[in-house]
């Protein structure tokens, strides 16, 4: 979510593309469980919108702290504060500087089946496996940092920023200048461990929504319509993406021995070289959290 103060007019213009989503997606759920005879489905639906933890903070709210959308529609995932600092995160290991070497970015910039952190004005929000398969095909993505333009770090059809989607989430790798203050200064922040995780700007094509009384809504993200940059932030909604650096010889990436057109190819050297840290620490990420889940199942159990 991207935390500013809005007055209420803005704020209605600016968060109507996500209400009109939630909307759009509940008239044609109710329409269809009507059509197909699931009453007792409809009646659960009904009830989870009536009690919808999105809803109320819509209601509830004065001012206009957008979820996440800007005045051109397109959703951005930077955290709140108060939600963000309750995220733990483990700094990558840092790389040393070297000369005649090609410093790179390397990272997941989304995950999938991974939840956000709450996000305004009351919802968690989670990817589906395969959801960038269609905006990849067709999306000039910009590598930027906190999402400002001034601060362009890469971009997709100029092959700085080159972008895959595995089984884990959507993978990015951007080659730093050398000469360029943004670029050094985000190199620093996160080889320093000051910036660790990552976010994308979208637009979503197809979405649904699980709404369940007393329970916090959850949206769930089924395919990107546009993925306008992707890139390292300070305050991340989704916790478990990561960045890490990458110093590399440039002759191993100078493209004089590998041909340019052959992606998968750099995909294969690229991984080999620096992918292993970042898969690592979403498994241990994921572990981390199962680990958690099991400790509170039992301390329920014993009443706690």
């Amino acid at each position: 979510m991207f935390m500013r103060l809005y007055e209420t007019a803005d704020f209605q213009r600016n968060a109507k593309p996500l209400r009109n989503g939630f909307f759009d997606w509940y008239h044609r759920q109710c329409d269809e469980l009507k059509t197909q005879g699931r009453y007792d489905e409809l009646a659960e639906l009904r009830a989870g919108f009536d009690g919808s933890t999105f809803l109320r903070g819509l209601e509830e709210s004065s001012t206009g702290q957008k979820a996440g959308i800007e005045t051109d529609g397109i959703e951005r995932r930077i955290a709140s504060l108060s939600a963000a600092r309750n995220a733990l995160s483990t700094p990558e290991p840092r790389a040393e500087n070297g000369k005649g070497s090609q410093k790179k970015l390397i990272g997941y910039a989304a995950l999938f089946d991974t939840p956000s952190l709450l996000l305004w004005p009351g919802y968690i929000e989670k990817i589906e496996r395969g959801a960038f398969t269609e905006t990849l095909k067709t999306s000039d993505t910009r590598g930027l940092f906190n999402h400002e333009s001034n601060k362009l770090l890469g971009r997709s059809s100029a092959k700085s920023l080159r972008l895959y989607q595995d089984s884990i989430g959507l993978k990015f790798f951007c080659d730093l200048l050398d000469d360029n203050t943004v670029s050094k200064d985000v190199f620093g922040w996160v080889n320093r461990g000051d910036v660790t995780g990552c976010s994308f700007a979208f637009t979503v094509k197809k979405e649904r929504w699980i709404l369940k009384s007393g329970q916090t809504d959850l949206r769930v993200i089924e395919v990107i319509d546009g993925l306008y940059d992707v890139g390292p932030v300070a305050w991340p909604a989704y916790p478990d993406t990561s960045v890490s650096v990458l110093i590399e010889s440039k002759r191993a990436y100078d493209g004089s021995d590998i041909d340019d057109d052959k992606d998968d190819v750099w995909a294969d050297v690229e991984r080999e070289h620096g992918l292993r840290v970042v898969e690592d620490k979403i498994r241990e990420s994921n572990l981390r959290s199962l680990e958690n889940r099991i400790r509170e199942a039992r301390l329920r159990a014993c009443g706690v």
